[in-house]
């Protein structure tokens, strides 16, 4: 009897902390928040049905997709470190690839906002690439007006067809950014 009233108080307490942490985290952002499609016209989606065989219709669209994790205030609900001046914690990305899927790039970023300024902090922005048949040069990853209410961040980067200045290169940018009042993401700009 003994053994299961301590059984019984010790998922009460793990009940109690899981409740803890989902109320100190009500701005917790979605695993994808947003999915656009864009179309490449003209020469490039010329040059680009030819060289993949494909139709017009798969070979020029590029998917951006942007997603968060973790958004909260408490350190133990964001698993992140909240500085002085700032009342939230998280992590975000945004990614551009082809509807073929034989090239993709990632940004991700870490972030600090302030719920009543409006202004978010970025802390780091990296970012990945893959690529089957092409080759990616990223030339611009970090994050623009930082510290302010309207600061983004996100890529410009150089797609081309098996080798980089070959004559089928597309240039592509993509941003993201964090609501400083609300957490969730908005803003997503692909090109």
């Amino acid at each position: 009897m003994e053994w299961f009233e301590r059984r019984r108080r010790s998922v009460a307490i793990v009940v109690a902390w899981l409740v803890l942490l989902g109320l100190a985290a009500p701005g917790a952002a979605g695993a994808a928040q947003s999915v656009t499609r864009v179309r490449i016209t003209g020469d490039e989606c010329a040059a680009l049905v030819a060289a993949t065989g494909e139709p017009e219709k798969k070979a020029c669209v590029v998917v951006v997709e942007s997603g968060g994790a973790t958004d909260g205030e408490l350190v133990a609900a964001a698993a992140c470190y909240v500085p002085s001046g700032y009342t939230h914690c998280g992590t975000t990305w945004v990614r551009s690839q082809s509807v073929l899927l034989v090239w993709s790039v990632t940004a991700t970023a870490t972030y600090y906002r302030n719920a009543t300024t409006g202004k978010v902090l970025w802390t780091s922005v990296t970012c990945t690439q893959s690529a089957i048949g092409y080759t990616i040069k990223i030339s611009w990853c970090g994050s623009w007006h930082n510290g302010l209410p309207d600061t983004n961040y996100g890529a410009n980067f150089d797609v081309s067809f098996v080798w980089e200045g070959s004559p089928i290169t597309v240039s592509h940018g993509m941003r993201a950014s964090i609501n400083g009042r609300t957490g969730a993401g908005c803003c997503l700009q692909s090109w």
